[in-house]
This record gives C-alpha cells, structure tokens and sequence, in this order.
C-alpha cells in the first residue's frame, strides 16, 4: 500500500495548482502511475487519506482552471493563460476546429448521398473507408456513368 505523506500531497497540489498535469505532479512528487492506480482504487473505496486526496487533485485541478481564466479576465497580455487553458482543458477551452470539420464532412456526405446513384455513393464510402478494389483513396473508375441529372459538374 502506497504511503501518502504530508510533502508529497502539498507538492502535488502545489504543482498542479501552477498548471502541471495532474500525472507529471504526480511523477514530480515520486509517485509512480502503478502507486497512483492504487490510490484511486482506494479512494473509489472510501479508504482515507486517499479520498481525500483525490478530491484534492480534482479541487487543485479546478483551482488551476479558475486562475487562468481570472489571469485572462485581469491581463493585458492573456495569451500565455489561455494557451494553458486550451491544452490542459482542452474539452472546455479547445479550439473546436476538429468539431467544424466533422460537421462539414457530415454535410458533403448528405449531399453525395443525395445525388449520387447508389453504386457511386457506395463506392465512396467504400473508397473513404480503405475497402475498394484498390486500397485507400483508389482512383479507380467507376464501371457506370451516373445520369446527366446527377452530376456534379
């Protein structure tokens, strides 16, 4: 059973607080990832002093998340807080292009599937996804021409 002493709980409060993950705090303070698995075992359980530190890592965790968003609010120069923010909350404070792209590539597929005969659409998916005839992103023809009404161009 892995021992948690007064030094190691400050440090990695401390260390997380400042805007270190909550595994490198951890690391930093000798705590390694197996000793860590068995502290939230423990504390899943109840087991004190491992609930309680736990939650403190969940406390200094939000704690480090308000300083950031407190130093933006008050800086002239907020850049170096938000930076933090979108790469240690990146759920909450990350850039959402990956969520664009998805959304756009959603559409283009209603689209094609719309207008494209099914053989084509087909083979589009099937070409996307790396099952064609000839592997990933083949360029092989299709065997059909699709009806003058459907085409794109």
């Amino acid at each position: 059973m892995f021992r948690l002493t007064s030094g190691i709980i400050s440090d990695v409060d401390e260390a997380i607080r400042s805007g270190v993950t909550r595994m490198r705090a951890l690391k930093k303070a000798g705590v390694s990832a197996t000793a860590y698995k068995q502290i939230q075992e423990m504390a899943v359980q109840g087991i004190e002093p491992y609930a309680a530190f736990v939650r403190g890592l969940d406390e200094a965790e939000a704690g480090a998340e308000a300083t950031f968003v407190a130093t933006i609010a008050e800086s002239k120069d907020w850049r170096a807080a938000a930076f933090l923010l979108e790469r240690r909350f990146p759920e909450e404070w990350g850039q959402k292009i990956q969520v664009e792209v998805e959304e756009q590539l959603k559409e283009i597929f209603r689209l094609a599937e719309a207008i494209l005969p099914e053989s084509y659409y087909t083979k589009l998916l099937e070409t996307v996804a790396g099952t064609a005839t000839g592997g990933p992103g083949s360029q092989a023809a299709p065997a059909e021409e699709p009806p003058a009404g459907n085409r794109l161009n």
